[in-house]
């Protein structure tokens, strides 16, 4: 903690987010506050990794994962890790508009060019979600039946559920030439006929006084139902009827005061007690009913416009309400199942679903990532008491005393990244300056040959070391150099679920270790700079250290001389580009 209170950059975030000025343990006092490994160096991190996974697996202790990416590529990322393991998605793409608004983020597409954005992400979501998953897609006029076409050939039309209509921002008046738009559609799709629907029961204003109702209910045929004994007499339902409740649950139901027997000639009314006849007109028929106690809550159906549909808490125009990703979530799910938002917008999606306490993953490109996404979800870890935090239910799981959590975020290469790192291997300034005036002739004609040691196409050299693999990216219109995290991309693109961290120094040398599974397969992967190394001596460290796990597999970066590895390069970067194309 003390290494924590002397980083000054984290102790401004704290400021900046509204956690006032922290400067001593003290400060930290009844305080839950996100320490951001960003502010600190490698070996913090990775110590900090380690000491996690010292008392439970990593994958089961993390939280979420957010990615600053364009979507296509973050959630090709994750499929080798995540696919088939999505309980939900909700995603809120941006429409066609015909005119401008205030968003952060590209809205104005043509509809071919929309349609095929939006085609090969939903079959990259469909691969993503489990058997018993669940899809939904908020959509607006402009784009309602294009979604509705292609969720149908994605998914199946008879894996369509609902199209719930929810609440849009509404300008009262009237337009010139129509009515003004008061609602989007919400299209409700599962993966399969094993779907989880939970169904959502909301809390009225004015909770409906307990009444009295037939026990009875319809069944096939004339034929009635089996007796019952009702304070002791034994009662046949009429012809074509059946008991509601079992012999069990009517005494349980007789003990609460929740059973009456109503004579059907006078009206005479018994609560208790031995029945045998009505002991006003001494007629033997009978109706019988229960007293219904409702919890204040009722189901609700496809209309969700007594809700709000947008939220204005993080000033941005898009932004969902915690209450309609309540509904989607809890409707659909259960507590650490994983949720998906690849159009993340302001982050309501993922925030949600931490203070329900499921797993969640968000993708988002827009710079708004740094301003609003990020901050928000520290805060979430914090203790956020906006939105659902006020619902009573929500207090008993997402509290004061309960709040906190792990994720990991990272950002990923983008395109124009991309073009920054390519490398001719004759340097010429002339050649790098087409490349950026005419990128498609070059992708097309050049990139295979004359820049194929390039980083960007991941550089076999440099992994020699790598620890310090670097890329040029652009951030806020400015290129700098940062370092890329090689274990953490090969884990995703191997599709590793992580166990345990172990970080080591031997003869001067750093060493990673990282343990998980795969396809049911224990693996070890293994990590060191080879620059003046003894391989012998390599070799004896590295089986020691991995003996007590028992490894199925092994890789490691560089040359080697351990028995039964395989290396890391061949396979980084076959698995970097199975996909294109």
């Amino acid at each position: 903690m003390d290494r924590v209170l002397d980083n000054s950059k984290q102790l401004e975030e704290w400021e900046e987010l509204g956690f006032g000025s922290i400067r001593s343990k003290d400060d930290l006092k009844d305080k839950r506050l996100p320490i951001d490994t960003r502010y600190f160096d490698e070996e913090f991190k990775f110590r900090l990794l380690e000491k996690i996974s010292e008392s439970v697996d990593l994958e089961d202790a993390l939280d979420g994962l957010l990615i600053k990416s364009e979507n296509w590529q973050g959630l090709n990322t994750i499929l080798n890790k995540y696919g088939n393991r999505v309980q939900t998605i909700y995603i809120d793409p941006p429409f066609n508009k015909e005119q401008d608004a205030d968003y952060l983020y590209n809205v104005k597409y043509k509809d071919a060019t929309w349609i095929s954005m939006l085609e090969n992400r939903l079959s990259l979501a469909r691969e993503l979600l489990n058997e018993k998953g669940s899809i939904f897609v908020r959509c607006d006029y402009n784009g309602n039946m294009y979604v509705r076409m292609l969720l149908n050939e994605i998914f199946g039309w008879e894996n369509f559920r609902n199209e719930i209509i929810v609440n849009r921002i509404v300008k009262k008046g009237f337009g010139a030439d129509r009515f003004p738009t008061a609602i989007d559609s919400l299209f409700y799709f599962v993966k399969s006929e094993n779907f989880v629907f939970k169904g959502y029961r909301k809390l009225l204003d004015k909770p409906k006084e307990p009444w009295w109702h037939d026990m009875t209910s319809m069944t096939a045929g004339r034929k009635g139902g089996e007796p019952r004994i009702i304070f002791g007499k034994k009662l046949y339902p009429p012809p074509g009827r059946a008991w509601t409740f079992s012999q069990e649950r009517i005494e349980e139901m007789e003990k609460e005061g929740r059973i009456r027997i109503r004579c059907s000639v006078c009206g005479y009314t018994h609560y208790k007690g031995i029945w045998k006849k009505c002991p006003k007109c001494g007629e033997e028929k009978e109706r019988v009913d229960y007293l219904v106690i409702t919890d204040g809550r009722e189901p609700i159906d496809n209309d969700w416009t007594d809700i709000p549909g947008y939220s204005f808490g993080w000033d941005f125009q898009t932004e969902n309400s915690e209450i309609l990703l309540k509904r989607v979530i809890e409707s659909t799910s259960n507590e650490g199942d994983l949720i998906l938002d690849f159009f993340l917008g302001s982050g309501t999606t993922i925030a949600v679903a931490h203070k329900l306490k499921r797993k969640w993953i968000g993708v988002e490109m827009g710079e708004h990532f740094w301003t609003v996404v990020l901050p928000r979800m520290k805060k979430v870890l914090a203790y956020d008491k906006s939105g659902i935090s006020k619902e009573e239910d929500v207090k008993e799981k997402y509290n004061e005393k309960t709040a906190g959590g792990f994720f990991k975020y990272h950002t990923l290469e983008q395109y124009e990244d991309t073009l920054e790192n390519i490398e001719f291997e004759q340097q010429d300034e002339e050649q790098q300056k087409l490349l950026l005036e005419f990128p498609d002739y070059f992708v097309k004609y050049m990139l295979e040959w004359e820049t194929k040691n390039s980083k960007t196409f991941l550089n076999i050299d440099e992994l020699k070391d790598p620890f310090n693999y670097k890329l040029k990216i652009i951030e806020n219109y400015q290129q700098r150099i940062v370092n890329v995290d090689l274990i953490e991309t090969f884990n995703y693109l191997l599709g590793l679920q992580v166990k345990s961290y172990k970080i080591l120094e031997e003869n001067g040398r750093k060493y990673v270790f990282v343990f998980g599974e795969k396809e049911g397969k224990r693996v070890a992967i293994v990590w060191r700079s080879i620059k003046d190394i003894d391989f012998e001596k390599d070799r004896e460290f590295i089986e020691k250290e991995i003996k007590e796990f028992e490894p199925g597999e092994i890789y490691i970066n560089g040359d080697a001389v351990a028995e039964g590895f395989r290396a890391i390069e061949p396979l980084f970067k076959s698995l970097m580009f199975e996909r294109v194309g």
